[in-house]
């Protein structure tokens, strides 16, 4: 029998309605929608979620979820409300303009240096922010975050989710033990070693999608799990002088990119405010 796709939880249904499907699948589904009393338009993502119907792990994702609304950050969306409803849960978000950093990198192509730094700076004061807060993030990909154009042509961008944030030290979350959190394709080594990590293992993330920002390329040669397995935990990076063959990429940029994707976390930069120093200088760098 073919396993239905998710919607809305007859909880929320009476409080908004679906304006546009973004995704819809099994295990998780992402809406546009409308408030029913005013008419603001919001985020719902809709997922099944491990044993929810344990008191204890229904107790511990209140919590976390709680806290995750009291974050505000210029470049974080606003987390409104959640709902576990049967085998969901269900995380209602601030609606944000623009378009993905998944899609400036898959039909864009790598931007101006300066954009580049600028939109990576913002989400280092985003992801430095977090860990301020005591989170680690643990799904720092590009299509987690949104950037707008302004009027006079610089970005802004957005840390569009918080869904499987967690406090790094603290209880458990709704993950199932054993299950792998992330995206592989942006996992830290220690991720794929089930490691709880901490916000280094969210800056060697964000290495990755920087590389890609830079290069168009991915640090990582091949597509599968265990391609990424291999090249995030054995192998080395892609030297950029084979991926940025003609020098478009300052030196100082490429080596701070390259400490990020260390293996040790004790190699990486330490925090996100350390990476941002070393690249801040080239957030006007002029492309020749």
């Amino acid at each position: 029998m073919t396993e239905t796709v998710l919607s809305l939880p007859e909880e929320v249904k009476d409080q908004y309605e679906i304006v546009d499907t973004f995704f819809e699948g099994k295990l998780r589904s992402l809406f546009k929608v409308r408030k029913i009393d005013d008419g603001e338009i919001r985020v719902i993502k809709v997922m099944r979620a491990h044993h929810v119907n344990d008191e204890n792990l229904q107790l511990r994702f209140r919590r976390e979820a709680r806290a995750a609304q009291k974050i505000e950050h210029p470049h974080v969306a606003r987390f409104y409300d959640f709902v576990l409803a049967h085998d969901r849960a269900c995380l209602i978000k601030e609606f944000i303009r623009g378009r993905s950093l998944l899609h400036i990198i898959n039909h864009e192509g790598p931007p101006e240096i300066s954009y580049t730094v600028r939109v990576a700076l913002q989400i280092l004061d985003a992801l430095g922010y977090i860990d301020g807060e005591g989170y680690v993030h643990r799904d720092v990909a590009p299509d987690n975050f949104m950037v707008e154009d302004l009027e006079d042509g610089s970005p802004f961008t957005r840390l569009t989710d918080l869904g499987i944030a967690k406090r790094y030290g603290g209880a458990e979350d709704l993950t199932e033990a054993g299950t792998f959190v992330g995206k592989a394709r942006y996992s830290a080594p220690e991720q794929f070693r089930e490691a709880p990590g901490d916000p280094r293992s969210d800056i060697y993330s964000f290495g990755v999608v920087f590389y890609e920002l830079l290069t168009g390329l991915h640090p990582v040669r091949g597509n599968t799990f265990a391609d990424h397995f291999r090249g995030h935990v054995m192998r080395p990076p892609r030297e950029f002088d084979e991926t940025d063959p003609y020098g478009r990429i300052p030196d100082g940029l490429r080596e701070a990119v390259m400490i990020s994707l260390a293996k040790d976390p004790d190699h990486r930069h330490q925090k996100a405010a350390e990476f941002a120093r070393l690249i801040e200088p080239y957030k006007d760098h002029a492309s020749e």
